[in-house]
């Protein structure tokens, strides 16, 4: 959400590139049976194989943990066939994402970024950061010494080359910007990502951006027994 003068600017920023979906394609791929997608209630059945998914992983982690990560930057990296199953499914859930946004009367979003739309940008930026000295390789992997600052080692790109959440939020940090000239910034997430915003913070600032107008707005998270 974006404050600039007195008007307010509803931005959502929808996971639809990762290691999340990396996994729920890996199990698709290799142990679902079906390869007709349902046309009802969509969302649900892919939770549901999500769900699978996880449960699968945990019975061989060393090598689907692998196997995922291999899928995730072959996706990165444009395979075909993957990128094709990934428009298709994503299509059908960004329209059920909207339709539930329908029936729940929630307040018009004026910006939609994605997560895939700053993936490479992302992982260009922190590779330029590297090369700048601002981050550094660790075991393979690019990540911010931000230990000096009692936050500990922030993770950029695994070793595989492959791009994390931290290297998209730059990302997208610069794109929103970019787009608005706002006087505040307001990330709207979950307390559980209170360490990761402190972090991706720092790091903007360190890479001379100015940060003071990030803010985080945690809230808490109620899990029913149902």
């Amino acid at each position: 959400m974006e404050f600039a003068g007195n008007e307010v600017i509803k931005c959502s920023y929808p996971g639809d590139i990762g290691a999340h979906v990396a996994k729920w394609l890996w199990y698709f791929i290799n142990f679902y049976g079906e390869k007709t997608l349902p046309t009802v209630n969509f969302s649900k059945w892919v939770g549901e194989l999500y769900t699978k998914a996880t449960l699968k992983v945990d019975e061989n982690p060393d090598q689907y943990k692998k196997e995922i990560e291999d899928l995730q930057k072959n996706l990165e990296d444009g395979d075909e066939e993957l990128v094709k199953l990934w428009k298709e499914t994503r299509k059908l859930c960004l329209e059920d994402l909207e339709h539930i946004c329908q029936e729940l009367g929630t307040t018009r979003i004026d910006k939609w970024y994605y997560e895939s739309e700053v993936e490479q940008e992302g992982i260009q930026i922190v590779k330029d950061m590297e090369k700048k000295g601002i981050a550094q390789y660790s075991q393979g992997a690019i990540a911010m010494d931000l230990t000096a600052y009692k936050l500990d080692w922030f993770l950029l790109l695994k070793s595989n080359g492959a791009s994390l959440y931290s290297a998209k939020d730059i990302a997208l940090a610069y794109r929103k910007r970019n787009d608005y000239h706002y006087d505040e910034s307001l990330y709207i997430v979950g307390s559980e990502q209170i360490h990761h915003f402190e972090q991706l913070f720092k790091t903007l600032e360190l890479c001379g951006f100015d940060a003071t107008k990030l803010h985080h707005i945690a809230y808490g998270l109620i899990d029913l027994k149902s």
